[in-house]
């Protein structure tokens, strides 16, 4: 359950609640964790303090909203969808396809929450909690693979190789030194050759 008021009872108030939540996430990929203030986001959003507080009342719900940010820009529902193929090499394909646009979505935003999460329990936990939904995807598409009975790997680990590759630490990393498409590719590649029966 959502720890803020997303605001929307009609469009002016989602349009306040989304120009709060815009503010935030630009307040911290410019200043850091010390710059994300209600005043800062106010400011920033050209809204009053108390409208950003009402929406919001701690610094961790606004957090929350910009985890929620990245997971809407990046189609995240869109993880599930891999575990429905009926080919073993589509489901992978599709799987690094969705990851990488999750991640793709706002990576200089993701940076910044995954370090403020080594530093922040309530971050962690945030984070904690959509990890946990990615490796519920993860999961059900290993399942998928094991049902169509192209699984190589025993379950548990066909979910760690594919938690580790289609991770963002990793992404990022592939993406910044190879470009986009390569990175897609060769994880795609790398995981239906690690994964998948011939």
């Amino acid at each position: 359950m959502r720890t803020y008021d997303r605001g929307g009872r009609d469009a002016a108030s989602e349009a306040r609640t989304d120009a709060a939540v815009s503010a935030a996430c630009e307040l911290l990929c410019s200043k850091g964790i010390d710059g994300l203030t209600f005043d800062a986001v106010a400011e920033r959003a050209q809204l009053s303090r108390r409208a950003v507080f009402n929406r919001f009342q701690t610094k961790a719900a606004l957090i929350e909203a910009m985890f929620d940010r990245i997971a809407t820009i990046g189609n995240a529902p869109n993880l599930a969808e891999p575990a429905k193929e009926t080919n073993g090499h589509a489901a992978i394909a599709a799987f690094v396809r969705a990851s990488f646009d999750l991640w793709n979505a706002s990576p200089d935003l993701t940076r910044r929450l995954v370090a403020l999460s080594r530093l922040d329990d309530g971050v962690a936990r945030l984070l904690a909690e959509r990890e946990g939904r990615r490796i519920r995807s993860i999961e059900a598409l290993v399942a998928q693979l094991a049902d169509l009975g192209v699984l190589r790997k025993d379950p548990a680990a066909a979910t760690a190789l594919l938690s580790t590759f289609v991770g963002f630490d990793a992404c990022d990393k592939l993406r910044s030194q190879v470009g986009d498409a390569a990175a897609r590719e060769l994880v795609t590649d790398l995981l239906q050759i690690a994964l998948l029966r011939d």
